[in-house]
């Protein structure tokens, strides 16, 4: 419950501001995210090396993550499906457990925090339970509103997994004490099975097509919206700082964060104009006092000239390519003001700490910062820069440059600059001058969480919105 009350503390804090300026929370459920171990790679002293085995590690992890699907015809339209209809990968638990926050919702009466876990790659939503002890563990006996539906052993669909049934259970909406009753899959893998030995908790997949799903059951998004409890299926991240953020289900915060700077400029520009006729009076007195009359315009107030549709504050692109990811066009990679790279399809995925892309667009990227070189097998998708020349980088979405690696690393101010700005993932010696750059080698354009700092994301149906923050 502690964990709990702390991640509702951080959306809290952020919209304190918001309250006492009478701007309400926009429609939707909103979830604080927090990344389990801090913020990824983040420099403790000026010096700090970066820890290559471990980053090999996250990429070849990041790398298998994509190698999960395939492609396949269904009707006029390409789309993509698991390989396999496994829903408990080996290394399952390791994948969705790098973004989330524990007790992040609350399931049952009385209510059972649970770790919720997010995956842009899949559409699934699920629980899970197993007889590890790690993570956070659905215990069913323990809930006095827990109940199975009638057509929890219906085998309709060959993605049903037999280990899975439905039950239906009462959900606590985060920052409200309402509750609503939905229907989840919840997976007790066998004993007698490795997968037993993965953690518990939930997994909410986010992914844009139904193909990727490999349970036939509606989402949480669905069954949200058929409760009326948010309005559309959007959805939106943004990250706060390198290890918490807000999700949320039916809308987006930006209404929250773009009202309260209105109120603030409103406020500062009313305090300004005060200040400005106060010193206009006592001018235009001291003139009449000299004999020198001098007309002196005052200042008028400019009337609001009506507020704008929320969405018109992003910048919106379409989904493109086979059915399944969020793949969006990479119109433009910009360094240091210069264009270097053009027209390339990403795929966006929070979970991804890099930002991943092919060899020949890697090299073409570092080949634009002097001094860039690749690093040595067996890290060879990894290149170095020196740490005094982090240039200034822009993607270009939608005909817009969004700066990225732009926003704040942690909730504390360093005493230090950045070493390498925040492109670096740390020096590849201690006391060189080089350091590991955030952009590796991959066979695949994939804006990763290092991606989401300082640019918020909507995603809604088949297109997603950009937004600078």
């Amino acid at each position: 419950m502690e964990s709990f009350v702390l991640g509702l503390f951080l959306f809290a804090s952020l919209c304190s501001r918001c309250l006492s300026l009478d701007v309400s929370l926009p429609p939707g459920v909103h979830f604080t995210i927090r990344r389990r171990g801090g913020a990824f790679s983040i420099p403790l002293h000026p010096g700090e090396v970066a820890n290559m085995t471990f980053l090999s590690q996250q990429l070849d992890i990041a790398e298998g993550r994509f190698n999960h699907t395939t492609r396949k015809f269904s009707g006029n339209t390409v789309v993509r499906i698991a390989k396999d209809r496994r829903l408990w990968e080996e290394d399952h638990g390791k994948l969705l457990g790098r973004v989330g926050k524990e007790g992040s919702w609350r399931l049952g009466d009385p209510p059972q925090d649970i770790e919720m876990d997010l995956d842009m790659l899949t559409s699934d939503f699920f629980v899970s339970w197993t007889s590890s002890g790690r993570g956070s563990r659905f215990d069913d006996i323990f809930s006095k509103t827990y109940g199975i539906s009638r057509d929890a052993t219906e085998k309709s669909s060959q993605r049903l997994f037999p280990s899975c049934t439905r039950p239906r259970e009462i959900v606590t909406i985060p920052l409200s004490n309402n509750t609503i009753p939905i229907a989840f899959p919840y997976c007790r893998p066998s004993k007698q099975v490795l997968d037993t030995l993965l953690p518990s908790g939930s997994m909410l997949g986010l992914a844009p097509a139904s193909s990727l799903s490999q349970i036939n059951a509606p989402g949480l998004i669905q069954q949200l919206r058929d409760a009326h409890i948010i309005e559309s299926d959007m959805w939106s991240i943004m990250l706060l700082n390198g290890q918490e953020g807000v999700l949320t289900l039916g809308g987006t915060v930006a209404e929250v964060v773009k009202g309260a700077m209105d109120e603030i400029d409103h406020a500062l520009d009313n305090m300004g104009r005060y200040e400005k006729h106060i010193e206009q009076e006592r001018k235009k007195k001291q003139d009449e006092e000299n004999g020198g009359k001098q007309k002196r315009g005052l200042l008028v107030q400019e009337e609001g000239g009506g507020s704008r549709d929320w969405k018109d504050m992003w910048k919106w692109t379409p989904v493109e390519g086979a059915d399944g990811w969020w793949q969006v066009l990479l119109a433009g990679v910009w360094v240091d003001g210069v264009k270097v790279l053009k027209n390339h399809p990403m795929i966006i995925d929070l979970t991804t700490p890099f930002i991943l892309a092919p060899p020949s667009a890697v090299r073409t990227f570092y080949s634009s910062i002097p001094g860039s070189r690749r690093l040595p097998s067996p890290h060879n998708a990894f290149f170095a820069y020196p740490c005094l020349n982090p240039p200034p980088l822009a993607f270009e979405f939608a005909g817009a440059n969004f700066p990225v690696l732009k926003g704040p690393q942690d909730l504390k101010d360093r005493p230090w600059p950045y070493v390498g700005g925040k492109l670096s993932l740390g020096r590849i010696a201690r006391g060189s001058g080089f350091c590991v750059g955030a952009v590796v080698e991959n066979d695949r354009w994939v804006l990763g969480e290092l991606g989401f700092r300082g640019l918020g994301m909507v995603f809604e149906g088949k297109r997603v919105g950009f937004r600078a923050y």
